[in-house]
């Protein structure tokens, strides 16, 4: 009996590879890879001659690889399919240069220092576990549809209008960002961005307020050695709103929303070099270009308790996005109407995930970790609009400072490739720093304090691509200051804030 099952078995696989084998050629033409339907056809029948034991051991080992080798090839199909919508719940588990977290962690092994290998949606979900109410630290980038690749419009909605937050959920556990080995969490403040608590509410004006992008955020050090957190042990009275991935129109953003009210003596405005100005050709097909006449304003700061709600429903939507159930419900609209989806189906029978899989695997393998050598393509020269959109940027945050008196200072951050790659460099610096000394605005260029050390690259992490480690910040922190000093600024508070 197991035997005559196992005959058929071995005719019907035969006939079912044949009628697919010639699907192929007649939908495709002739192809080399087309020669292995026809080697399985020759091994079934060469199998129908073997004594019947071996026929129905063959038809078991071959039944189990079947299953194993097209379950993968299902997950791995789910997976792929569902890659347009993950692509827009990625910030969710992004962390901060994850492609070289294999080169870094190498690199942390010899020193002794255990790298934290999860992502951050683990690291969420472990605290969650633990009755810790966390929540992921969200840029505002993240809530445009269509990052990273594009900004649309705003996903987040406040009572049925589209809105941009600037800040994270307020008052929370925050999970922020891993480049050093350890993760960077930190209770946030009242509005969201990484500062003690009882900063808004102080009577008196700022000393200073910090507005800039991840470097300013903190990305990746601990809270007490970010450069905005050193300038405060001076003067107590500093402000951190930097946001991952802000460009100079986010930037202007959020010191409209949120820093007149404040009325800080000195505003610092960071400048990566990197990718600012990439940023800002993105931005400046959204709404965001609103903000560069003097009365236009989100009403943020007035509204965070519907922020909170906005995004913490905003997040909890995109965990269900990541639970096998929603990715099993997505995967199965293709069953409805299978003939509007043949080329995949055809994919799945041919296991082209699997292969590509595998394919991946051994090209990683081959060639070991991916490092800062992949460096990225310096963004193609700006155009005469795009500068003209830039200095017309600055000139409207320095007209919001100057209202109550305040002064905007630019601060000017350098990228890891000058020092490492210069080839790789943006090409702007000197038609940047032209259009900083145009507006007559007070500038802090960090560039020569780096490449005055002794090793420039011991200021990033393991000395490879990423934002600046504790070292780097350090020294960011004490050129500021020294600035501060020969501004004769003194401090308005003698203790931080509790």
């Amino acid at each position: 009996m197991a035997t005559r099952i196992a005959d058929v078995i071995l005719k019907t696989a035969s006939l079912v590879l044949y009628g697919f084998w010639c699907y192929l050629v007649g939908h495709h033409g002739w192809d080399s890879l087309y020669l292995v339907p026809l080697i399985l056809i020759a091994g079934l029948l060469v199998t129908l001659r073997l004594p019947p034991n071996f026929r129905v051991n063959a038809v078991l080992v071959g039944m189990a690889l079947c299953i194993s080798a097209y379950a993968g090839e299902l997950v791995l199909a789910v997976e792929d399919d569902l890659s347009p919508v993950q692509s827009r719940m990625q910030w969710l588990p992004f962390q901060s240069g994850e492609e070289y977290a294999d080169a870094r962690a190498l690199a942390a092994s010899p020193s002794g220092i255990s790298f934290d290998r999860r992502s951050r949606l683990q690291v969420l979900t472990d605290l969650r576990a633990k009755n810790v109410d966390a929540w992921p630290s969200i840029a505002p980038q993240f809530l445009f549809d269509g990052w990273p690749n594009s900004y649309e419009d705003p996903v987040i909605e406040i009572n049925g209008a589209p809105a941009l937050p600037l800040g994270g959920v307020s008052n929370t556990t925050t999970v922020y960002c891993n480049e050093n080995g350890y993760y960077v969490i930190y209770e946030s403040d009242e509005h969201g961005f990484e500062n003690p608590k009882g900063l808004w509410s102080a009577p008196d004006p700022l000393d200073v307020a910090v507005i800039g992008d991840s470097y300013a955020h903190g990305a990746c050090v601990k809270t007490e050695t970010n450069f905005a957190s050193l300038i405060r042990q001076r003067y107590p009275a500093t402000l951190n709103l930097g946001g991952d991935g802000n460009g100079p129109l986010l930037e202007l953003a959020t010191l409209k929303e949120y820093v007149p009210p404040l009325r800080p003596r000195v505003v610092l405005w960071f400048y990566f070099e990197m990718n600012d100005m990439g940023e800002l050709l993105k931005e400046k097909k959204t709404f965001l270009t609103k903000y560069l006449t003097p009365e236009f304003t989100q009403g943020l700061i007035a509204r965070q308790a519907e922020i909170d709600q906005a995004l913490k429903r905003h997040v909890d939507r995109t965990l269900e996005n990541f639970t096998v159930r929603s990715k099993l419900v997505f995967f199965s609209e293709h069953l409805r109407d299978p003939l509007s989806h043949s080329d995949e189906f055809e994919a799945l029978i041919k296991m082209s995930h699997l292969r590509k899989a595998a394919e991946q695997v051994l090209v990683r393998f081959s060639q070991g970790p991916k490092d800062e050598v992949q460096a990225l393509a310096p963004l193609p020269a700006l155009s005469r609009d795009d500068l003209d959109l830039f200095a017309k940027t600055l000139s409207q945050a320095k007209s919001t400072v100057s209202q109550w008196g305040g002064k905007l200072v630019f601060v000017y951050l350098p990228q890891y490739e000058r020092y490492a790659k210069p080839e790789f460099v943006n090409k702007d610096r000197e038609q940047v720093l032209r259009i900083v000394r145009d507006l007559d605005l007070p500038l802090i260029d960090l560039h020569p304090r780096f490449q005055a050390q002794a090793d420039p690259l011991s200021l990033f992490p393991f000395r490879r691509r990423g934002h600046y480690n504790e070292k780097g910040h350090r020294v960011v922190a004490e050129e500021v200051l020294n600035f501060l000093r020969d501004m004769h600024l003194e401090p308005s508070r003698k203790n931080n804030p509790t």
